[in-house]
Formats: C-alpha cells, sequence, structure tokens
C-alpha cells in the first residue's frame, strides 16, 4: 500500500534558482544565489515542518502536489499571482528541502503539480505557505 503525506508550511514562499556574483573577502568571484538567507530559512522551515510531521524517507518514485499561497499587495487588483515568482522556482526550494527527509534525491519525484494563488485576505484557516502532497508511488 503506497503512503500518502500532506502538511501545510505557514510562511512566505521563497523562490530558488536565480544566481548572482557574489565575492569573498579574499576577493575570490563566486556564484550564490540571489535569496541567500531568506531561502535558507524556508527550506530550513520546509524540513523542520516535514521532520515534525515524522515524513518517511521514501525509497521509489514519488508524486509530489504543492499549492503555493502568496501574499496579496495592498494594491493588487488581479484575481491570480500572474507575476513574480516563478512557480518552476518556487517548487525547485520545496524538492531540495525535502531531500533526504521524505526522498533521498529529488530525482525520485517522477511527477509534480503545482499551482500558486494570493492567499484570501482575512482568512483564518489559510495563509501565506504551501500545502505539500507526498504520495509514494
Amino acid at each position: 500500500m503506497s503512503k500518502t503525506y500532506s502538511f501545510f508550511v505557514e510562511g512566505i514562499p521563497v523562490t530558488q534558482g536565480s544566481k548572482c556574483l557574489g565575492r569573498t573577502k579574499t576577493g575570490r568571484n563566486y556564484m550564490r544565489d540571489v535569496n541567500g538567507t531568506r531561502l535558507r530559512d524556508w527550506r530550513n522551515t520546509i524540513a523542520k515542518t516535514a521532520i515534525a510531521r515524522k515524513i518517511e524517507c521514501l525509497t521509489g518514485p514519488v508524486e509530489l502536489w504543492c499549492h503555493f499561497y502568496l501574499p496579496r499587495g495592498k494594491t493588487v487588483k488581479r484575481e491570480h499571482p500572474t507575476v513574480k515568482p516563478d512557480l518552476d522556482k518556487l517548487m525547485r526550494a520545496v524538492g531540495d528541502a525535502l531531500t533526504n527527509i521524505a526522498w533521498a534525491d529529488d530525482a525520485q519525484i517522477i511527477d509534480h503539480h503545482s499551482s500558486k494563488r494570493y492567499a484570501p485576505d482575512g482568512a483564518t484557516n489559510l495563509r501565506e505557505g504551501v500545502w505539500i502532497d507526498i504520495v509514494e508511488m
């Protein structure tokens, strides 16, 4: 029988994948993620939430569902978030955050479904964050 894990991670989702040039104290150049500290904190929040839910590290193929809920700016009138952040970069952060927790390698994800919406104003049961469903195939 396949296993399914579902949980919500509260917080403002952060993307992973955009790079910029950094420089060490000795003057050496290197590539770093644009979101640096915010990305590290977001991935740690995802990992800690999964660990608290006692997610088992799966060894076979998995299906991943992620539903991202983003904050709506005070002046935003459009119904859907058709601007940044990019959905694929939001997914990348989740995949890496759950490596060695929900799966040994995010290459085990053989199917993924994702969406991004604005978190409803004033909703108490749906805040900014991501609903994650992991299904063992």
